[in-house]
């Protein structure tokens, strides 16, 4: 599934109900017809960003943002940015 916190349980839950792609989700929360987690509606609601890819320039900007606030909440914490950009990628989903 592409929607983020969706995993293929709640999305074969989904099909059978009837929705089957983002826009019938959107309908079913609107109407009050659906209920899904706060994660999930995140991912609904994000659905579009989170298709974009982002430039490893991009995922540096977040990365700095999250290990100074990780830094600020938990003195001598170390964070770093892992997976797509630690593997070098230019193009990376996610940070």
């Amino acid at each position: 599934t592409k929607i983020h916190g969706v995993g293929p349980k709640k999305a074969a839950d989904l099909v059978k109900m009837g929705y089957t792609n983002i826009q019938q989700i959107r309908v079913g929360l609107s109407a009050g017809s659906l209920e899904l987690s706060d994660i999930v509606r995140i991912g609904v609601d994000c659905y579009e960003d989170f298709q974009e890819k982002m430039t490893r320039a991009e995922a540096r900007q977040i990365g700095d943002i999250v290990i100074k606030a990780c830094q600020e909440k938990y003195p001598g914490a170390e964070a770093e940015i892992m997976g797509s950009y630690r593997r070098g990628k230019e193009s990376l989903g996610d940070v």
